[in-house]
């Protein structure tokens, strides 16, 4: 059983935060900035210092667990998860994505190897590496032409959680929630929300427990919180952490209890990406 979302924005080409700057790049302040004194002063200003870089890479980690149960049923599931993405994007035309997603399951018989999945985009060229592709185990790399919905197709959702713009203009709603305080190095954006409660759909049991069907559901938060950190010299975001308990509960009986920490660690200013010698020298064409 797993959870189906509706999207509730338009799927991004790329990531909006870095597409439009050519010529920008992290280069320390003689003088530095005025000191910030207001949760918005610094969505703002650290907004408008990330719109001016040219490039950027994110380490993403997600961990999460799950306990899922039919009370109509005798369904009963424990589910972990370890995701890892790395992405680095210098610009429209050169950009490179790895994951690898770890997932464990209480109803599976036998362990699950790692999904793993890979992508360089350089020079109009598209190279996709297919992880263990031969019988033997062997990998293959194929080429390409990218679209515009290379990364959402690589990904299955949208992008855009990988945008740090995206992420800082979350606290927005919330803003007046939100703490600042701050380090040495940096300030520290915090935000705590409690009993939040929202409507939902999932993909649950359909009737009499058989086939699968969306059904509505109510998901309920009883604790949501987002911490971002921010370079008191550059005013580039830096690390944004974020963590989530809810109950989500469908008229079908379903019932999903979740436990998620997310993670994403920025680094600014990448000058280039190196494609593979064997993503480069590869004959295979990938199967349209």
């Amino acid at each position: 059983m797993k959870k189906w979302i509706i999207p509730c924005i338009a799927i991004l080409f790329l990531l909006s935060a870095c597409s439009s700057q050519t010529n920008s790049s992290v280069i320390p302040k003689k003088n530095p900035p005025k000191p910030i004194t207001s949760v918005s002063e610094a969505i703002e200003k650290s907004t408008a210092a990330m719109e001016k870089m040219k490039s950027f890479q994110v380490e993403y980690t997600k961990k999460y667990t799950s306990d899922e149960e039919n009370t109509k049923t005798d369904y009963r599931n424990h589910i972990v998860k370890n995701d890892t993405i790395s992405f680095t994007f210098i610009d429209r035309n050169q950009y490179h994505l790895y994951e690898r997603i770890h997932e464990t399951r209480a109803t599976d018989t036998e362990k699950q190897p790692d999904t793993q999945t890979e992508i360089y985009v350089k020079d109009g060229t598209l190279y996709k590496h297919y992880f263990n592709w031969g019988s033997d185990g062997t990998d293959r790399w194929t080429k390409a032409k990218p679209t515009s919905s290379t990364l959402s197709e690589t990904l299955y959702e949208s992008p855009i959680f990988l945008d740090p713009s995206y992420l800082l203009a979350n606290l927005k709603p919330n803003q007046k929630q939100v703490k600042l305080t701050q380090s040495q190095n940096a300030y520290v954006l915090e935000l705590t929300l409690t009993n939040k409660e929202e409507k939902t759909e999932i993909m649950g049991f359909g009737k009499g427990g058989k086939g699968f069907a969306n059904v509505n559901a109510i998901k309920k938060i009883p604790l949501s919180t987002v911490k971002i950190t921010i370079d008191k010299e550059t005013l580039l975001t830096q690390k944004v952490e974020q963590h989530e308990l809810s109950t989500t509960t469908a008229e079908s009986g379903d019932v999903i209890k979740t436990d998620e920490y997310q993670t994403h660690i920025f680094k600014w200013n990448t000058k280039s990406i190196t494609v593979p010698e064997e993503a480069l020298t590869t004959h295979h064409t990938a199967v349209k």
